[in-house]
């Protein structure tokens, strides 16, 4: 269902910049748990929208600039089925909860079966979500990459991080990761996995208000080397 001109807070999952409100929707039926969207209007033809990927729907605040999408039904097919039986599994299943509404992984992390499911660190309690080919363009650490000393590989770089002051991303490709201390923009990458600090030492929840139309995200461009992992340098 559209909703022009209403936003609803809470719940968000993620931005990304799409260019119509048609893409946005079709992101949120491709995402895990994504129930709502909110699209900020492009400033001109042809620029990008921000859009706001949620697991849930807030009270409607009004806000000329949004357009708001929400999720009525789920999509029939079996492999729509049977990926909400994996999540309902998941969710039910023993060991640590999820976070958000994002159910818990299950078994060794793996994509795309991990895909939007969280992490829970044994020795902390500290949570990451699981974004099977995503990227992020936040700030790189120094020391990166670090190499993986173990065969699970994203619990071992989950860990890692989570004992790295400042680390609140780690993009994994291979047995190698780069670790970040900000999150930026996500972006598509089918060569790795993102895992995210949701929960933990260091992390805060902040939605940033855009007041102005075609007011965007603040974010740093960087050029970008590519390495044999699939990995940004």
């Amino acid at each position: 269902m559209i909703e022009c001109s209403q936003d609803r807070y809470g719940g968000d999952i993620n931005y990304f910049y799409r260019k119509t409100m048609e893409l946005c929707v079709e992101l949120c039926e491709q995402t895990a748990n994504c129930r709502q969207v909110s699209f900020v209007v492009p400033p001109s033809a042809g620029a990008d929208g921000t859009c706001y990927l949620k697991s849930s729907s807030g009270a409607p605040q009004t806000n000329t600039n949004i357009w708001g999408g929400r999720k009525l039904t789920d999509a029939t097919s079996s492999s729509t089925t049977s990926s909400a039986a994996a999540a309902s599994s998941s969710a039910s299943s023993g060991g640590s909860g999820g976070w958000n509404g994002f159910p818990a992984s299950s078994g060794a992390i793996a994509c795309p079966g991990s895909n939007a499911t969280v992490y829970t660190v044994p020795a902390s309690g500290a949570q990451f979500l699981v974004l099977c080919g995503f990227d992020n363009n936040g700030n790189n650490m120094a020391d990166n990459p670090r190499w993986a000393s173990t065969s699970a590989v994203p619990e071992e770089m989950a860990s890692r991080c989570d004992t790295t002051s400042g680390c609140k991303w780690a993009t994994i490709g291979g047995n190698a990761a780069y670790f970040k201390d900000s999150v930026g923009q996500t972006y598509a990458n089918a060569n790795v996995m993102g895992i995210q600090k949701v929960t933990g030492s260091g992390v805060t929840t902040k939605r940033r208000v855009l007041k102005k139309k075609g007011e965007l995200p603040r974010m740093r461009i960087v050029k970008k080397g590519v390495t044999r992992n699939g990995l940004e340098r």
